[in-house]
């Protein structure tokens, strides 16, 4: 999959998660950066994606994400991998 659909994929799903615009999403938003970010809803988006994208996640690279952008990263490797 081309990371620009994962990209897109993703900004949406954090968008609709944190119900805001997908304008306020980008891939340098930090996590924790938007309002209500905590680990219980870091946890609840990294559900949602894995389920939106058919993969699980390696816990150890989940700890590891510091924004959007590690995040689309680390759907891209998961699908890439699965392919």
């Amino acid at each position: 999959m081309d990371r620009k659909i994962v990209a897109d994929k993703v900004i949406g799903c954090v968008a609709d998660h944190f119900s805001i615009g997908a304008e306020k999403v980008s891939e340098t938003t930090a996590v924790g950066g938007l309002n209500g970010w905590d680990s219980t809803t870091h946890v609840s988006l990294i559900l949602g994606l894995e389920e939106t994208f058919g993969v699980e996640f390696d816990v150890a690279k989940i700890g590891s994400v510091q924004s959007v952008g590690d995040i689309i990263d680390l759907c891209s490797s998961a699908v890439s991998q699965q392919a």
